[in-house]
Formats: structure tokens, sequence, C-alpha cells
């Protein structure tokens, strides 16, 4: 599912890890330090020599975003290089229930594009407004249900956990149940998969990201 990017400095040649020789990877340091980050592979085409993967941009004053940036000013002839793949596999079920935000959109995308035809999915995608929704193509049945962070009342808490907290109480247990958000919600959620002892091979739970405390 995943692919870890390596990205070296801009204006330097790069330095690419190497093997210790322990035979661990030897990253380098100082002004050769790469930025390494874990992104979806959101689809391959092999006959174009294509690897796709779709980068979240997200400024916020005064947090650096230096994966997207590097998206939004890459140039033909850049070099990066990918490390990988890994991050587990898709899920196999009937009937998968897909829980996220932007951040696990492209991992969404990827799965309801590669499931046989017929499975049964329902899908909970927290984005900023409609214009962050996307077309999701399937070979499957999928219902989606985007909630909008720009349509919240003001003194709105935890939209997603509680639309996921109602989802999940509503599956049964040949369900799969693939969550990916934030930091908080995630530890929320997998607290609620193990009171309910949801078969540990039936569910993909992590956090693609951690909200910043005051």
């Amino acid at each position: 599912m995943h692919v870890r990017m390596l990205v070296p400095p801009r204006n330097r040649e790069p330095v690419w890890p190497g093997l210790r020789e322990d035979g661990r990877l030897a990253y380098p340091t100082g002004d050769d330090e790469l930025l390494v980050r874990v992104y979806t592979i959101r689809a391959v085409d092999a006959e174009h020599r294509e690897l796709w993967v779709d980068f979240l941009q997200h400024p916020i004053p005064g947090v650096a975003t230096p994966g997207a940036d590097f998206a939004r000013d890459a140039q033909p002839g850049d070099k990066a290089a990918f490390l990988g793949p890994g991050g587990g596999s898709l899920p196999v079920a009937d009937t998968i229930l897909l829980i996220g935000d932007e951040a696990a959109l492209p991992a969404i995308a990827r799965i309801a594009a590669e499931v046989p035809a017929g499975t049964r999915m329902k899908a909970i995608i927290e984005v900023e407004d409609a214009a962050e929704e996307q077309p999701l193509p399937t070979a499957g049945i999928l219902e989606t249900r985007w909630l909008h962070r720009k349509t919240y009342p003001t003194d709105a808490r935890n939209v997603l956990r509680n639309a996921a907290n109602e989802a999940i109480k509503a599956t049964d247990d040949t369900t799969f149940v693939w969550v990916a958000c934030e930091k908080e919600d995630v530890r929320t959620l997998r607290s609620l998969m193990t009171k309910r002892r949801h078969n540990k091979k039936l569910m993909y739970i992590a956090w693609y990201w951690a909200r910043e405390r005051a």
C-alpha cells in the first residue's frame, strides 16, 4: 500500500542510503540528509512506467510541510527515490468499512479501485468542503458519506470520530474495518474495536497524522 519517498536537499547531488556492516540502512547525515516521508501508492501504470502518488496540500502558518512543498515545487529532472513498497496489503472481505480524512483519501481510493467486483463498501470521509471530494471508481458497491468541516457548527467536536463510532457499532463480525485519520481519533476507535473483540485479521487502524497540542 505504501512507499517511503526520499527527497535530497535542493541543489545538491543526492546521496542515497547504503548498507551498514550489520545489513541495516545507513542514511546520509548533515548537508546530505534526506527528507523521508511515507505515501500511499495511488496507482501503478506499468505501460507508461508511472507510479502515482497523491500529495495533500495543507499550508498552515508556522507549520512546516516539506513533503507537500516538494510536490508543489517539483520540476522535470528533479530527483527523488523510493524504498518499499510496504505497509500491508489491501483489505479482503465481502464487506468493508472505510473511515478516514484527506490524509487517507488516496488509500481509500486505491482500495475502492482494486476490490473484486461485488464487494460491498461503506466509506465515511472527512474533508474541508465539497470541492475536496473525489470520484471513487470501483467494481464494488460503494456508499460514500462525505463530512464537510466547513459546515460544522462552531462548537462541533470529534465529528469524524463520532460518525465512525456509530458506523463501527453497526457492523457485524465479518466486516473488514479500515481506519486511518488523526492520532487521538485512532486511539479512541482502536479501543472500541478492542472492546468489541473484533478479529484482528479483519481490521487496519492507523494514525496518519497528529494534531499539535497547545
